[in-house]
């Protein structure tokens, strides 16, 4: 359950400052933190603030990440752009720099197809951000094939691990 533990005196004097700011926007997450670390659930601050529950959890993110910092900036909680590992899907250690190993089911027909499909077209998709998405759709695959495994309480099979 993602909470705020606590907040520093100089943090919550802060935040009450905030509250009371001309930017509604920056009011919103300086109430939503503060809330949480009253002991507010993220479905409970998103019912009230109105808004939905992937915002909440993401400014919450932004605060444990980057603090005030993290709260203040348009972008939420990312401090540098993601970084898109090229041709990770076809070789692991090509891509030694960078990102976090993921399990990936194996290439496919169909992913093989849209690979191919991708070569021969002209296609104004960049290849990183091509090669990005395939290593990701194969992560959901693996996450998924996981998941069905473990309901039916099977070991779920070893797959190969990417940097995403």
């Amino acid at each position: 359950m993602l909470r705020i533990p606590s907040l520093t005196p100089g943090q919550e004097r802060e935040l009450r400052r905030w509250q009371h700011d001309d930017d509604p926007r920056l009011a919103r997450r300086a109430r939503l933190v503060l809330w949480s670390a009253v002991g507010w659930s993220v479905p409970a601050l998103a019912r009230v603030v109105s808004c939905c529950r992937r915002m909440v959890r993401h400014w919450l993110h932004a605060f444990l990440s980057a603090g005030l910092a993290g709260l203040n900036r348009r972008s939420g909680p990312r401090t540098q752009p993601p970084v898109a590992a090229p041709h990770s899907a076809m070789a692991p250690e090509a891509a030694a720099t960078g990102g976090r190993l993921v399990p990936v089911v194996p290439i496919s027909i169909a992913e093989l197809r849209r690979i191919l499909a991708f070569h021969w077209s002209n296609d104004p998709v960049s290849p990183d951000f091509f090669w990005h998405w395939s290593t990701y759709r194969r992560y959901k695959q693996a996450l998924a094939k996981r998941s069905h495994y473990k309901k039916r309480g099977a070991i779920p099979p070893e797959f190969d691990q990417v940097r995403l």
